[in-house]
């Protein structure tokens, strides 16, 4: 069976993020959902796993359950590489298609890609692996794509990345920020007053 793995740091989980698990659960039988580890211990401060897990849950545990599976596993331990959860899943029968925003197979004709350079068997994962692209537009050419694609990429209309929302809190930018969001994360956000300048700049 095809399942689509969508890793990240959902921190925190934006609109952007919501509209790919709804695409996805409408094109894959399994959608897994798996916010990722910490790379560092340091990481990660301005938000505990418990808050992470509720903001996750609050923006995407209605989305066709059915079909998308949070996996909180790794929410609150060190992070665990797309190629180790691609064995796991392979293992367990499941044929994984990776999805990944058209900036992480920048350069991939030239072997210059994050995926190949900075992933752990990067190169392996590129040539044997079936991926599936999500675009924000911003320009990424077809011969940039890993060998094996699962169908057309998916251009998802809003600009609405974690990183993105993070450095709108971190420059005041509150009312760009929350635009990013929707409004029960936007509302927790502020509730639990998180990602204040002075913790995402430490």
């Amino acid at each position: 069976m095809k399942i689509a793995v969508f890793s990240r740091s959902f921190l925190p989980p934006t609109r952007a993020h919501a509209w790919v698990v709804r695409k996805l659960a409408e094109l894959y039988p399994k959608v897994l959902v798996r916010p990722r580890g910490r790379y560092r211990d340091d990481e990660l401060t301005c938000v505990t796993p418990a808050q992470r897990e509720e903001m996750i849950r609050l923006a995407l545990g209605s989305i066709d359950p059915r079909r998308v599976t949070i996996d909180l596993s790794d929410i609150d331990r060190p992070f665990m590489p797309m190629s180790d959860l691609y064995a796991s899943l392979v293992g367990s029968g499941f044929d994984p298609v990776i999805i990944v925003g058209s900036g992480y197979v920048l350069n991939g004709d030239v072997g210059s890609s994050d995926i190949q350079n900075k992933w752990k068997d990067g190169r392996r994962l590129w040539e044997e692996a079936c991926f599936r692209v999500v675009s924000r537009m911003d320009g990424c050419a077809v011969e940039n794509y890993p060998p094996n694609t699962d169908g057309f990429v998916l251009e998802c209309p809003i600009d609405a990345s974690a990183t993105r929302v993070r450095e709108k809190y971190a420059d005041g930018e509150t009312a760009e920020a929350e635009h990013l969001l929707s409004p029960n994360i936007a509302a927790y956000v502020r509730r639990h007053n998180l990602f204040r300048q002075a913790d995402l700049s430490a």
